[in-house]
């Protein structure tokens, strides 16, 4: 494990401790417990020092789900921590690697591959997560958009395996084979639509930088043969249903109206009334 995954790592119990000690505010700043299903789909590498995007597979759409906890800080400011799940795959019906026939101590080996393969990665993942939103978090609407960035921990699930006889080239974090963790960084966007007072509709599209090259089961090299460093990149589009468990009816903004939220607890806002 690198020390910016150690980091991360460590940085998690710190967030949940802040909730806690926060907790007698939540009728005022709010907290937040939802789920989120959705698509995932690897994008391809991006080499060390290059904008350009390189792939050796035809890759497919997959599936992503997340369950977070969050809490609003600010007017606009919400951060979280999300337990995810992204399955990406993909295949090559004609495999031209550049990791065939090298094999370097420590480093997986693929062999010579001539007939079809596909593989399967399937991520698990503890992030942070941060949103600024363009509208006070607690205003009524069908659009509240917002801007999201967030790190955490990684875990590898992956195979690598013939198409027609099922067989297993290589493998991570099954069985025998060893773990591996890395960081992940994403960077995203989305918008939240008001259901009612205790309930958000939550729609996000996230990109996801991965600094190594395993999301697609296949280390890459160079024409030396040496090994090339490049980031992974994947995408999610998720959405789903959010319970809010602190903002009172008479702090959300009604935006048709201009009103605060709520009847007769509307009294608490007139010696501040304008």
């Amino acid at each position: 494990m690198d020390r910016v995954s150690f980091k991360l790592i460590i940085s998690i119990p710190f967030v949940i401790f802040s909730f806690l000690v926060d907790a007698q505010n939540f009728s005022d700043s709010g907290f937040n417990l939802g789920a989120k299903l959705g698509v995932a789909g690897m994008l391809g590498e991006i080499p060390d020092g290059s904008l350009s995007i390189e792939s050796e597979f035809n890759h497919q759409p997959g599936f992503a789900a997340g369950f977070e906890i969050s809490k609003d800080i600010a007017p606009r400011i919400q951060t979280g921590i999300e337990a995810g799940m992204t399955i990406l795959n993909g295949n090559s019906y004609t495999p031209e690697f550049s990791a065939e026939g090298i094999n370097n101590p420590g480093i997986i080996s693929i062999g010579e591959i001539n007939d079809p393969v596909k593989y399967e990665n399937v991520l698990s993942s503890v992030t942070i997560i941060g949103r600024y939103y363009f509208r006070n978090i607690k205003t009524r609407s069908a659009f509240n958009p917002f801007l999201s960035i967030g790190g955490g921990l990684l875990n590898y699930n992956s195979l690598l395996q013939f198409i027609d006889s099922g067989e297993t080239i290589v493998g991570k974090g099954q069985g025998k084979n060893s773990k591996l963790s890395t960081a992940v960084f994403k960077i995203g966007t989305g918008f939240k639509t008001t259901l009612n007072e205790k309930m958000d509709l939550s729609t996000s599209a996230d990109f996801n930088f991965v600094g190594y090259d395993f999301l697609d089961a296949v280390h890459n090299y160079d024409s030396a043969g040496e090994r090339q460093k490049m980031r992974g990149l994947y995408f999610e589009l998720k959405a789903g249903l959010f319970f809010n468990f602190g903002n009172s009816a008479k702090s959300r903004e009604n935006t048709s109206t201009g009103k605060k939220g709520g009847n007769s607890r509307g009294s608490d806002y007139l010696p501040f009334a304008r």
